[in-house]
Order: C-alpha cells, then sequence, then structure tokens
C-alpha cells in the first residue's frame, strides 16, 4: 500500500497534537478517520508509530526520526506556498529592461525606484543600449521589454505607444540667438554643432531636416546621448537639438531651450516580445511605468511639457 500525503498530514497532526481527539480536530475529521489514517500508515511502513504508555499516545523512536523529516519537507512546502503568493503579489520576481540612452532618464529611473520600493522581493537588470541592440535583444527575448523610437516593422515585437516628444533647439547661454523666441534649422546655418552619433536613427532625421532646409552646420563632434550634447551646450562647445523625453528638466537650467521650426519630432514606445504572453510583474511594472510618465509629466515647465504628448496607456 502507497503512502498518501493524507496520512503524513495525519500523523503530523498526532504528533503536534498529542493526542488523537485533538489531532483530529486540528484537521476537522473525525477521530476514528484519523485513528484509521494512522493505521494505514503503520502497514504501509511496516512499523509502529505510537505507543500506548499508561493511558496516553506516546511517539516511537521511529516516529521522532519520521516527525523530523516531515517537518522539513512541510517547511519547504509552505515556503513553495508562500513563494507562489509572493509572485501573485508582485512580491518576487525579475524584470530584464533595456532602453535607448536618450530615453534611459527621465520618469524611467523613478519608476524603477518606485517599484523596486514596493515590491522589496523583486530585482531588475536595466541595460542601455543603442536602438538596433534594444530591438534586436527584445525580440530574443533577452530581455522582457524596452523603450525604443518607431516606427518598427517586426511582427516579433508588441509596440505599446508611449509619447511623440518634439525636438528643441539647445543654445549656450550667452548664445547670439537666444534673443529669439523660436529657432528657425536656417538660423542655425554656419553654426558649430554637437551631434547624436552618425549610425542613429536619431541622427538620420536631423540630418534630413538639415539637408531639406540647406543648411550647412559645422558639425565637429559626435555624442552617444542627449546628455552629453546638454552637457557640452551647457560648457559653449556649440548648439545641438534634442527631444526632451528622457531629459531631467533641472539640468536644462545650464542652457537655453528654444522650439524648433520646421517641427521634427520622435515617436517612443515600449516594445516586447509578441510571441510570449506577459508575466503578471511585467504588467505590474508597465502600469507603474504608466503612473510614474503621467505623474513626471504633470511637473514639467509648460515650456518643456508642450513638447511632449503622452499617449493613453492601451486596455490589454
Amino acid at each position: 500500500m502507497a503512502i498518501t500525503l493524507r496520512q503524513i498530514e495525519a500523523f503530523r497532526a498526532v504528533m503536534e497534537a498529542g493526542t488523537v481527539i485533538e489531532g483530529a480536530s486540528s484537521m476537522r475529521l473525525s477521530q476514528p478517520a484519523v485513528s484509521r489514517l494512522i493505521g494505514d500508515l503503520e502497514a504501509s511502513l511496516g512499523y509502529s508509530l505510537f505507543a500506548r504508555v499508561r493511558g496516553r499516545l506516546v511517539p516511537t523512536d521511529e516516529a521522532q526520526v519520521l516527525y523530523a523529516e516531515v517537518q522539513r519537507a512541510f517547511i519547504g512546502l509552505n515556503q513553495i506556498s508562500r513563494t507562489a503568493l509572493d509572485i501573485r503579489t508582485h512580491q518576487v520576481g525579475r524584470i530584464r529592461l533595456i532602453a535607448m540612452p536618450a530615453f534611459s532618464g527621465g520618469a524611467l529611473p523613478h519608476a524603477i525606484s518606485g517599484f523596486l520600493h514596493a515590491n522589496p522581493g523583486t530585482s531588475i537588470s536595466f541595460e542601455i543600449r543603442p536602438r538596433l541592440r534594444v530591438l534586436e535583444w527584445i525580440s530574443s527575448q533577452q530581455v522582457d521589454m524596452g523603450l525604443a523610437t518607431l516606427p518598427i516593422n517586426d511582427p516579433a515585437l508588441k509596440i505599446i505607444p508611449l509619447a511623440r516628444s518634439r525636438y528643441v533647439c539647445l543654445l549656450p547661454p550667452d548664445h547670439r540667438l537666444t534673443k529669439k523666441k523660436r529657432i528657425h534649422v536656417r538660423d542655425l546655418d554656419g553654426e558649430e554643432f554637437i551631434s547624436i552619433m552618425p549610425e542613429s536613427q536619431i541622427r538620420a532625421s536631423v540630418d534630413r531636416l538639415f539637408d531639406a532646409n540647406r543648411v550647412t552646420r559645422k558639425n565637429r563632434m559626435d555624442v552617444r546621448t542627449n546628455d552629453a550634447i546638454l552637457s557640452l551646450v551647457g560648457a559653449g562647445a556649440g548648439v545641438g537639438l534634442i527631444d526632451l523625453f528622457g531629459v531631467e528638466y533641472g539640468r536644462l537650467d545650464q542652457v537655453t531651450v528654444r522650439r524648433l521650426d520646421p517641427n521634427l519630432s520622435v515617436d517612443i514606445a515600449l516594445v516586447l516580445p509578441a510571441t510570449r504572453p506577459d508575466s503578471r510583474i511585467v504588467r505590474a511594472f508597465i502600469d507603474n511605468y504608466f503612473e510614474h510618465l503621467s505623474r513626471h509629466w504633470r511637473t514639467l515647465p509648460p515650456t518643456i511639457r508642450d513638447n511632449i504628448k503622452l499617449y493613453k496607456p492601451k486596455q490589454n
């Protein structure tokens, strides 16, 4: 006869209660039912687990050894139960996140921090890579989600639009063009210019804008991030164009920000693998990120907020 979990539960209940009556009560069973379970367990084992000594039920040495092993097993089972509950409530888990350099700031660090504080059992890996690498890693499911620019035409990727962000012109504080309320791209003809790296999609858009308006700029410096453009413009190295979606607006105090004509904008999206269902913890992080994104946007000064249009989150 095979040992059953119910027999082990009856044995554990009697060992902990000290009597069959109290053990049966804890299991919400009758005394005869528990006695029968213990008897069946002893028959399967081939030895006695309890002896009657002066009217009291006394565990045998074999019962004590078995009980120690049962306790270890139940502790493990309880841990499994707690872990399963923690997964449901997002208390444990790991999120793998990736973003283009331009979008690694702004609301995202605050969303990550808030999520980790609210879910102390979770961990997050956060990679910052160029756009092509972002899309490759998401498509191959090396990460759970990422931030990248649109358009994206890949059936292996699921797109959740986040925002449309206009480019603005950054000027050193003492630059001659700070007197203008708006900067036309033709105003930048002949200017020392700080650009994003040539291989980026964003750089291609900026180059097309200058070419379409027959503007020649002195492109003497290529950098990887908007933060680098901001710092170099603030240091007086030249002028530059950036979108403001991922920028910590407090850093804009070191430069003069002007709206750019004609309009040049970028669409930003949250990107996920299309062929894998989102886990509960990933969906919870997405909700958390949209909340922080909206909250962060509301704190922006109007001159900055007017250049960013947030999209409403999709209903899954």
